[in-house]
């Protein structure tokens, strides 16, 4: 019985017969000399990697691209100096073989890794192998200390760790355990952020969804009670996914996107704590219009209660999904006429009044008027048979 071929096994150079790993096209467009772009067509390509090979790119069944086809020398393929082993911060072979032989030790490793992290690097547009050459340069640099007879060993144990995204084989192998896609890392990090903002905005909808819904002319007491029910686990939702953005942007996942996306980490998290600023702006949102609504308050509601005669009202009030209803409601009551003082109270969902002179009924017809047109409702006493 014959075993089916694994579907992960990487195509082989058909000049060397060594396996070969995947190349996306943005090292093909950026390093192919202008007039060979044109052909790159569509479909999957590969790079070879073998030192003495001289495909470069190639693309199953036939298709190849030489060495003579780049418009940069491919470092390890080459056999004139200077031989490029880091493009983005211009570090050769021949570099490393020198330091070694005056001075027994390899620095260069540790200068591309304190740049990676100041300035990011562009090796999927610079490097022909399309990724980081950190994984590269560690080989260089073993090669060359066992040529001079050096402890490779005992340097690469002393040696930093590398990058996380050095070893990056493409698309066509997984990714290394306890180690996340850069570009997964990101979005991941976005859509947090992002669904953190939406949870908070509607953590405090019980609070500005019936104010917009005056504005508009119609009701929507009971949605806004349902996100008065909500307030809490959607205040906490909105938390956790900060977390995790901010786990994104400076937790392990950084790492990667500081190595291949500098400028967007460094944009993401600047968003990052605006969106936080808008975060606590939206969960905070009733206690904001508490106070700007109270400080506000007219004249007239401040005023001492008069001496003279006074009635007092005392009302029932439907429909207030947050403290900052109560404060709203608590204004516009207070610019009725000869009014002295209002209290609205969300705990108890209650309206007490205070007027110069006149009846009482007629304060409560005027208050209930007042009321109903804010959006809230005062019910009809109930009558004992």
């Amino acid at each position: 019985m014959t075993q089916a071929r694994p579907t992960n096994t990487r195509p082989f150079c058909p000049r060397c017969g060594q396996p070969a790993r995947s190349v996306k096209r943005i090292t093909l467009e950026s390093l192919l000399r202008p007039e060979r772009r044109g052909e790159i067509g569509d479909g999957p390509w590969y790079v070879c990697g073998t030192p003495d090979c001289g495909i470069a790119y190639f693309q199953p069944p036939g298709r190849v691209f030489e060495l003579t086809d780049l418009s940069v020398p491919f470092g390890i393929k080459a056999t004139r100096p200077p031989r490029p082993v880091c493009y983005c911060f211009n570090h050769t072979i021949e570099e490393i073989e020198d330091e070694l032989t005056r001075t027994g030790q390899c620095t260069v490793l540790q200068q591309i890794q304190a740049a990676m992290k100041s300035q990011g690097c562009r090796c999927e547009q610079t490097n022909p192998l399309g990724r980081c050459c950190l994984a590269t340069v560690q080989a260089v640099i073993e090669q060359a200390r066992r040529r001079l007879g050096q402890d490779a060993a005992a340097a690469q144990s002393a040696a930093e760790p590398a990058c996380c995204c050095c070893c990056d084989p493409g698309a066509d192998a997984p990714p290394a355990d306890g180690q996340l896609d850069a570009v997964v890392a990101q979005r991941a990090g976005v859509l947090a952020t992002g669904g953190s903002i939406v949870a908070a905005v509607l953590s405090s909808a019980c609070c500005w969804l019936p104010l917009a819904a005056i504005a508009l002319g119609f009701s929507v007491a009971g949605v806004a009670g349902f996100f008065e029910r909500w307030r809490i686990p959607l205040v906490l939702v909105a938390g956790l996914l900060l977390a995790v953005g901010f786990w994104f942007a400076y937790g392990p996942p950084a790492r990667t996107a500081a190595c291949r996306f500098p400028r967007v980490l460094r944009f993401r998290r600047g968003m990052l704590w605006v969106s936080t600023l808008l975060v606590l702006v939206a969960t905070s949102f009733p206690q904001w219009l508490v106070a700007v609504s109270r400080s506000a308050q007219p004249p007239s509601a401040a005023l001492a209660q008069p001496a003279g005669q006074t009635v007092r009202v005392e009302l029932p009030v439907q429909g207030m999904t947050c403290e900052g209803c109560a404060a709203i409601l608590e204004r516009r009551l207070a610019r009725l006429p000869n009014v002295t003082q209002v209290e609205v109270s969300y705990a108890d969902k209650r309206a007490r009044l205070v007027a110069r002179g006149g009846r009482a009924a007629s304060l409560r017809a005027t208050a209930i008027a007042a009321i109903r047109e804010a959006g809230y409702d005062v019910p009809e006493p109930t009558t004992r048979p």
